[in-house]
């Protein structure tokens, strides 16, 4: 089971980052205008404290997408990638 909300892991600090069953996760939003344009939300499991707190700060203070990226895969978590063709 995990809890996703947006921007905060404020529910593991309460119910137990390493509570058995329980994996946590976080949506993250950040805003990369150079790369992307817009601002994405993407959904990260598997996390600690630490990991999030520096997915935070790329997104919050760097706003870099690739690096956010990077760092995702220093953290060895699966990317799953997702085309949509024909929408715009």
């Amino acid at each position: 089971m995990t809890f996703t909300d947006h921007d905060t892991v404020k529910a593991y600090d309460l119910l137990g980052w390493d509570k058995e069953g329980l994996v946590p996760g976080v949506e993250i939003s950040i805003k990369d205008p150079e790369n992307v344009g817009h601002t994405l939300h993407i959904n990260v499991f598997d996390l600690d404290s630490e990991d999030f707190g520096e997915l935070e700060a790329i997104a919050n203070q760097e706003h870099d997408f690739k690096n956010f990226i990077r760092y995702l895969r220093f953290m060895t978590c699966p990317i799953y990638t997702i085309t949509l063709s024909g929408l715009r």
